[in-house]
């Protein structure tokens, strides 16, 4: 653990004991709990360190004599309910942003790079990256086709490979990161982008709207998970519920009329909304190097406009960043070494 002085998380109540029992909850609406076991040899030392962490003056773990409390703020900690004092500052500073009540802004040096399969998505972006006075580059569509076929997922012609790849994150390095909005969710095009972002540390903003579903979600490889972590792990469970489907099946026969498209404009409020959201979490990102969904992703169920926010877990078997399968490919690689080793030796 950090050493510094923490604290509960600002969404964080500490609710009443009820016969041995302490309820800790989190969040506002969509809540979780934490139900925390007392006895009475360490009550009153449990109390005060919630007190403190309650408070302006927060607490050291370095204060905390008692072993069994010590545990419990040390799961706290781990669970999210309690920060470091530095996380908590950044936290409020991130709340004035999102809302606009900061007195100053620091200088956007690098821009981002906006990414769209369609010409109306594209104003969309353009038209929200003005009105945050962002600094913004498109992707050409040459490079765009490119990207869409499955250049990055076959490593058979390691050499093509390895040029072509290079030659993305030396075009992808100058900017700040990517903003994708999607109006037809291709994996080809997902994957490839997330392999080019893993090796440069960039972060995504990435919106599409698939079936009834708004997806929205911000990522920074290594430092979260990734785009295939959450391509496996909440697209495709959501692509496989029943209401998915349901809603495919019903709407399959609206699509959109071409007379209904003014001046280039996707007449989707959908679309706006997601756009606003990437753009202004970019816009929070170059200021403080975080923001309001970074590791988590949003969804909309458009039907009934619910809500769901959730974290984004990394998978350990993922292809691109899991450790499983960076170990099984290191296992390959050192096995081929010894095949070719013993082949040549047998040969001498």
């Amino acid at each position: 653990m950090n050493n510094g002085l923490y604290y509960f998380s600002d969404n964080v109540r500490v609710l009443k004991e009820s016969k041995g029992f302490l309820i800790i909850r989190k969040g506002v609406w969509n809540y979780e709990d934490l139900i925390i076991s007392i006895e009475d040899s360490y009550i009153n030392e449990l109390s005060k360190v919630f007190n403190s962490l309650s408070s302006n003056e927060g607490i050291d773990l370095i204060q905390i004599k008692n072993d069994r409390v010590k545990n419990i703020v040390k799961e706290l900690i781990n669970s999210g309910f309690v920060h470091l004092n530095e996380f908590r500052k950044n936290n409020r500073f991130l709340n004035y942003l999102y809302l606009g009540q900061y007195l100053d802004s620091v200088p956007q040096e690098n821009p981002y790079l906006l990414i769209s399969d369609d010409s109306s998505l594209i104003n969309v972006l353009e038209t929200t990256a003005k009105s945050f006075d962002l600094k913004y580059e498109f992707l050409s569509q040459e490079n765009l086709e490119f990207l869409k076929t499955p250049v990055f997922l076959n490593k058979l012609d390691l050499i093509n490979y390895s040029k072509s790849l290079d030659h993305f994150r030396s075009k992808f390095m100058q900017f700040e990161g990517v903003i994708l909005l999607l109006g037809n969710l291709n994996p080809f095009l997902l994957r490839n982008i997330n392999r080019i972002l893993i090796g440069l540390n960039k972060p995504i903003f990435f919106g599409t709207i698939d079936g009834p579903f708004m997806l929205i979600t911000c990522l920074e490889p290594k430092r979260t998970a990734c785009i295939e972590c959450y391509e496996q792990r909440i697209i495709a469970r959501m692509t496989d519920h029943v209401l998915y489907h349901r809603f495919n099946k019903e709407y399959e026969k609206h699509k959109r009329d071409s007379k209904l498209v003014s001046l280039g404009d996707f007449l989707s409020p959908a679309y706006y909304h997601i756009a606003y959201i990437l753009v202004g979490d970019a816009f929070t990102f170059f200021q403080v190097k975080t923001s309001k969904l970074m590791g988590r992703a949003l969804h909309i169920y458009v039907p009934f406009f619910e809500f769901q926010n959730q974290d984004v877990l990394r998978i350990s078997s993922c292809p691109a960043c899991g450790y499983l399968s960076t170990y099984k490919s290191r296992c390959l690689n050192i096995e081929t070494q010894k095949l070719v080793s013993t082949l040549i030796s047998n040969s001498n």
